[in-house]
């Protein structure tokens, strides 16, 4: 999967796994490849990929929303030395939005969207690691977090070759 998590694409990756279980495909992995794009559909996607128990896999980019997609995989790999980048969330005004900062209900539904459901892929000590890097920069710049230190949180569940 690469390019930009957004509608599109979520339209587009739905249109693949319906060919793939038309074809009876028994074993689906996921390699990714994104920039990030809009965590509603990066958390949209990771929970199709859960439900159909698809394996995910970081052999390039994978930053913002992408991180949402690869967290539903059933188990997650990442290839020595690379990184997943984290940052605050932001609202396509180019808001940052963070507890402190939230103005409305709807901010505060976007924080709890995507807490939870990372603590629903997780669980509490690995989610807590993910959501601490999001609060350690802002919605303007990218904290990457290389393979062996997402290992240790429990974000990743193999770092390969």
């Amino acid at each position: 999967m690469s390019g930009q998590i957004d509608e599109d694409l979520s339209g587009k990756f739905n249109e693949l796994l319906s060919i793939f279980e038309k074809k009876n495909c028994r074993k689906i992995s996921l390699y990714l490849n994104s920039y990030g794009g809009q965590l509603f559909y990066g958390v949209e996607i990771g929970i199709t990929v859960r439900k159909k128990n698809i394996e995910t896999f970081i052999t390039d980019i994978c930053d913002s929303a992408c991180g949402y997609v690869f967290v539903g995989g059933i188990k997650r790999n990442i290839q020595k030395y690379r990184k997943m980048g984290f940052h605050q969330i932001s609202i396509d005004d180019g808001r940052c939005v963070t507890k402190k900062t939230a103005v409305d209900s709807d901010d505060i539904e976007i924080i709890k969207l995507g807490n939870s459901y990372v603590r629903m892929m997780l669980g509490d000590k690995s989610s807590k690691k993910w959501i601490g890097y999001e609060d350690m920069t802002n919605c303007n710049n990218m904290l990457h977090v290389g393979s062996s230190e997402l290992l240790k949180d429990g974000i990743v569940n193999n770092v390969f070759d």
